[in-house]
């Protein structure tokens, strides 16, 4: 496998699903169960040189009608949550086992916007979560893919 994609299953109206969730026997993932499978592929897809194509059904102007999907975890901007929170899991495994103090997350800039997260989130989550540190996130043009995280004084 070269090129893979991930889609959520969604319940969409007219479908037998749909018959199925109104029963209650089927329960679709919540935005945040889908987020997190979605990092874990992305993690697991690298060590396997695996190319994404797609995260999520395209949000077209039916789709995104609020009557078009009716449960599951649907957003315009899956793909981009999902590899914002693989960012965030490989920093934070990183940090867990360091000291406090001032450290830097460099990436390229290409993917800053992903490392830093949807509005800033992982930024904001790392000042929440570990005030111990102090996390500054980098741009170069030396980094090509990933990230690189240095201790600063």
């Amino acid at each position: 496998i070269t090129h893979a994609r991930f889609h959520p299953t969604l319940v969409l109206p007219g479908t037998e699903l749909e018959k199925h969730w109104k029963l209650g026997e089927y329960s679709p993932l919540s935005l945040e169960e889908a987020v997190m499978i979605g990092a874990e592929i992305i993690r697991i897809g690298k060590s396997y040189a695996i190319r994404f194509l797609r995260f999520g059904l395209h949000p077209s102007e039916s789709l995104l009608a609020e009557s078009h999907v009716l449960a599951g975890p649907f957003h315009p901007a899956f793909g981009e949550l999902c590899h914002n929170r693989y960012y965030r899991n490989l920093i934070e495994t990183d940090l867990r086992d360091r000291s406090s103090g001032s450290y830097a997350v460099i990436c390229s800039d290409k993917e800053i916007s992903r490392v830093l997260g949807n509005s800033r989130a992982n930024d904001l989550f790392f000042q929440q979560k570990y005030p111990r540190f102090r996390v500054v996130f980098k741009r170069s043009p030396a980094i090509k893919q990933g990230i690189l995280i240095q201790e600063v004084n």
